[in-house]
């Protein structure tokens, strides 16, 4: 007999039984739509990650921690921030910063902190529904250049209460079109006890505990003009609200009343001279200056991010900066931990859809031994006829087959539809907020294939029992058999 004798074969016995048949085929649709669905979801991830990163330009960019051992550290797209600089961290402050210019491959860096102590924001005339605050400062450059849509972005010129939002917030703040949202207000409500610049401070002079003890269950609203508008967040932030570098420093400070010696000395003196018994050096008010102590000058800067010529000097850059006692970022580390992520959840995930067509084959198996059992006297016919042993697997195991190959094909264009209606409305919500992936579900051709190929083994492993059972039967019983 030729192939195509049993692929015919198979198909008019498939159709000859067909309600069970199609049971069957039922049952490896569902395995195969459930791998299917499953791994495209997984590696349509980790395309569009991928998309992203060379989209954005990551992989020209290093992004600088305090921390060498703990690369998950700082902020920016890779960790948060804010953190209090331990023994194992180095202080990024600007000498580090001039240190990492003179590297080779480096065009430039630019520091950047995270601002922790502005909770929330509001848009000024608005609904007053408040939003948390996810702030980040940066110094303008290169490392942290934006794509603006509307406005414009930062320079080293502009000072306080200028602010660039992410396209993403419009709609919550009430704006619908990016140029609107510029030079509109917003309001930043700071967590209580905050003592930067422009809190309400009791009178350092007086001796008013109470008032001290009030401020600290006290916030402060800060308003700042929205002077940009850029794309859902690039290299250099995960953030969605942008302030200067130079007002970051004012909000992230204290006060301190700073002493002055000389004056001291001279209102002692001259308190002393005069007679005057029960004096307070409280009571000179040109003795002690108010001062603000900055946590970024003290601490440092919580990351700085390193724009590189070209993507092949990234490594060797990072490298290098390593060598100054800090830890490193790249887009190819957040690309590993990435894959290696997905492939832990596509391997569990994978697992549970196998189970599904295990399951699958043994229908298969229930399948193809009632076949042989209802055509017992056919297999006798066929043998008395010449038919071999052989040809009598042959048959049986190309039905099999056939059964795995057609619930996997309709398995793979369930797939494939399912797909695209959920990538369409996917798109839309992405489109929604500005955001360009498309396609977050993909099929990629050799899952398909390999979809295809394994339920076709899979149909074809479980037709050896019933094959080799059917061929072995005697010629003579079998045709005696009612």
């Amino acid at each position: 007999m030729k192939f195509f004798d049993y692929i015919k074969i198979a198909l008019k016995n498939i159709w000859r039984q067909r309600v069970r048949s199609s049971l069957t085929i039922v049952s490896i649709v569902i395995g195969s739509l459930a791998v299917i669905s499953v791994l495209s979801l997984v590696f349509g991830a980790q395309k569009v990650f991928m998309d992203t990163l060379q989209a954005e330009g990551s992989f020209t960019h290093v992004m600088v921690t305090p921390n060498q051992e703990n690369l998950s550290g700082g902020g920016g797209p890779f960790g948060g921030g804010g953190q209090e600089v331990s023994d194992s961290q180095k202080k990024i402050d600007d000498a580090l910063i001039q240190k990492i210019k003179t590297i080779n491959y480096v065009t430039d860096v630019n520091p950047a902190v995270r601002i922790w102590n502005l909770e929330s924001y509001k848009a000024k005339g608005g609904n007053g529904k408040k939003f948390r605050a996810d702030v980040e400062a940066s110094v303008p450059g290169k490392a942290t250049e934006k794509k603006i849509i509307a406005g414009r972005d930062f320079t080293k010129e502009d000072g306080n209460r200028k602010v660039i939002i992410g396209v993403n917030l419009l709609e919550s703040l009430g704006y619908k079109d990016p140029q609107d949202a510029v030079g509109k207000t917003i309001i930043f409500t700071t967590k209580k006890g905050y003592q930067g610049e422009g809190a309400q401070l009791p009178d350092f002079n007086s001796d008013n505990k109470e008032s001290w003890d009030k401020l600290q269950e006290q916030a402060t609203e800060l308003e700042a003009e929205i002077i940009g508008i850029t794309s859902p967040p690039g290299p250099g932030s995960n953030g969605s609200v942008f302030i200067t570098m130079n007002w970051a420093r004012k909000i992230m400070s204290w006060p301190n009343m700073k002493e002055d010696p000389v004056k001291m000395e001279a209102y002692k003196t001259r308190m002393e001279t005069s007679g005057i018994r029960n004096w307070d050096m409280r009571n000179c008010q040109d003795c002690r200056t108010l001062t603000y102590e900055s946590e970024i000058d003290r601490q440092g800067y919580h990351m700085a991010y390193v724009q590189v010529n070209n993507p092949d000097n990234t490594k060797a850059v990072s490298e290098e900066i390593k060598k100054l006692g800090v830890g490193t970022i790249t887009a190819e580390d957040m690309l590993k931990m990435f894959t290696q992520v997905i492939s832990i959840i596509a391997a569990v995930l994978g697992a549970i859809g196998a189970i599904s067509l295990g399951v699958a084959t043994i229908g298969i198996v229930n399948t193809m031994v009632m076949a042989t059992m209802e055509r017992t006297r056919e297999i006798g016919v066929m043998r008395a006829c010449g038919a071999t042993r052989k040809i009598i697997r042959r048959l049986f195991m190309f039905e099999a087959a056939v059964l795995g190959f057609l619930g996997g094909t309709i398995g793979i264009l369930t797939g494939i539809g399912v797909s695209k209606i959920a990538n369409y409305y996917i798109n839309r919500m992405l489109a929604s907020q500005n955001m360009s992936a498309e396609n977050v579900i993909s099929l990629p051709l050799w899952l398909i294939v390999a979809t295809l190929g394994i339920t076709t083994f899979l149909g074809l492993i479980s037709g050896l029992y019933p094959a080799f059972r059917a061929a072995r039967l005697d010629p003579v019983e079998a045709l005696r058999y009612e």
